[in-house]
């Protein structure tokens, strides 16, 4: 058994989004020196464990869903580094479709479900990646994976954000969207309302069907299915990147709407004047080409700001800020 150091603390961080859930079982090291001899306020962590699981946002995959992957990611990274759940200090989480404070409610009431005793520190995804892309300085983070928000932290602690609404009316500009839109192009390709073209192909090979009868019945099965149709925004980058017009105009309108999401937000902080601007999820982390075209455009629209790429682990250490954060204000977040 791991023991508790009196000068160190024990964190479950869990973040969650549209398509995966990472946890990360921690052991926090109080602020050290930097190379200068001054204290930091950057926390110092050492991973015991680390765990996988699917989807967590409960507007998407319910209730019974969200504990399901708690519950999995709990055990697997308490197990894996032979932890007791007495022994950790605080359960911190970052997960996508919490906005207010009814998803507060709802998230807490399945953690009780688990039988977790012990301090809760919940927050967004959005608000943990960019807590984690800061080291807790704030500003404004655009995230585009299966879903899309931007969110943002004022210096004096006021927060806005802007999108988020989900995939049946919102989410513009993430990784389902630009597979919605495929697939509409690729509907009246299929109809006869545009003329056929190479992105009818691609999606029939890329998905392994025969023809235009199976294509048909695949979107009609799996438009409602946002992991599934998110996945095709690969094919859409991929079909830009060779050439393909049609989709180089779905990338430009899916980064204005990002743009106009992070404008959006950065105006209602007055973020405007050299705060940060975090660039997060599957679309802007791992696709260099249109991180690229959405950084030019940010660039324009927010001249005096600090665009930057947030690691893939943003989200975890931000997680990590969120239970620090709940210490310092004497309890959980």
């Amino acid at each position: 058994m791991t023991p508790c150091v009196n000068d160190m603390s024990t964190i479950l961080a869990v973040e969650g989004g549209g398509t995966k859930t990472t946890a990360w079982l921690v052991v926090e090291a109080p602020a050290m020196p930097d190379g200068d001899g001054e204290q930091t306020d950057t926390p110092v962590a050492r991973v015991l464990a680390t765990a996988a699981a699917g989807p967590s946002n409960y507007h998407t995959v319910g209730t019974d869903g969200l504990e399901t992957v708690l519950a999995s990611l709990i055990q697997g990274t308490l197990d894996e580094a032979r932890v007791a759940r007495v022994d950790v200090g605080c359960l911190a989480l970052g997960l996508a479709g919490v906005q207010t404070p009814a998803d507060r409610v709802v998230v807490r009431a399945a953690v009780s479900k688990l039988r977790w005793s012990g301090p809760v520190a919940l927050g967004s995804d959005a608000q943990a990646a960019l807590l984690g892309a800061t080291r807790g300085r704030g500003g404004t983070i655009l995230i585009a994976g299966t879903g899309s928000i931007a969110y943002g932290m004022a210096p004096d602690g006021r927060e806005a954000r802007c999108g988020g609404w989900g995939h049946e009316i919102g989410d513009e500009g993430s990784g389902y969207s630009l597979g919605r839109r495929l697939l509409g192009v690729v509907a009246r390709m299929i109809d006869g309302r545009e003329r056929k073209g190479p992105l009818l192909e691609r999606l029939t090979v890329h998905l392994g069907l025969r023809d235009e009868q199976e294509l048909t019945a695949w979107i009609r099965g799996n438009v409602g299915r946002p992991d599934r149709v998110a996945s095709l925004a690969q094919l859409v980058l991929t079909a830009a990147g060779e050439g393909s017009r049609e989709a180089s105009e779905l990338l430009a309108e899916a980064a204005g709407e990002l743009v106009r999401m992070a404008r959006t937000v950065a105006k209602s902080l007055d973020l405007t004047g050299g705060a940060d601007v975090v660039l997060y999820g599957g679309l802007l982390t791992t696709s260099g080409p249109f991180s690229a075209m959405v950084t030019r455009a940010l660039e324009l629209a927010l001249p005096l700001t600090r665009v930057m790429t947030a690691t893939v682990d943003a989200g975890l250490c931000g997680c990590v800020w969120l239970a620090r954060r709940g210490r310092s204000e004497g309890g959980p977040a």
